[in-house]
């Protein structure tokens, strides 16, 4: 029983420590950060796009949707196309629109591919370890010496 408790411990730690360091999103709707994103955002469409796609991809969504879904979450990372805010390419020609669409869907594709990976991968050590450690308490319990009596 006591290995039970140490493996079921152990478990939950991982499992903290896996989310621990998840960022999550946080979007400012004015304040200091305002003036300096206009500011990306007049001069060069990679930069601002780029800026732009980190902030408002949801890494945690995709994150557990390849926890959930496996590689059909990290699939559907790579075919669904983030779309840019409308807000950032009002008074834009269309030569700046189109490339700072074109980076934002590269970058957002990027980051929701990576995250849900990540995910697939959390998710199956944790399967892994829940199957180690069956495995562990299924063994404990067959060569028990109280088994046999």
């Amino acid at each position: 029983m006591r290995k039970f408790k140490l493996l079921t411990l152990i478990m939950l730690l991982v499992f903290l420590v896996s989310f621990a360091g998840s960022e999550q999103n946080v979007v400012i709707v004015g304040g200091q950060n305002q003036g300096h994103q206009r500011n990306m955002s007049s001069g060069d469409p990679i930069s601002a796009s780029t800026v732009s796609a980190q902030a408002n991809t949801n890494k945690m969504m995709w994150f557990g949707a390849g926890c959930l879904f496996g590689l059909l979450g990290v699939g559907a990372a790579y075919l669904i196309e983030p779309t840019p805010p409308a807000t950032s390419l009002i008074g834009k020609n269309s030569n700046y629109v189109a490339i700072y669409t074109e980076n934002y869907k590269k970058v957002g594709k990027s980051i929701q591919g990576k995250q849900a990976i990540w995910g697939c991968v959390a998710e199956s050590l944790l399967v892994s370890l829940y199957y180690v450690f069956v495995y562990v308490i299924f063994v404990e319990a067959v060569t028990d010496p109280y088994y046999y009596y």
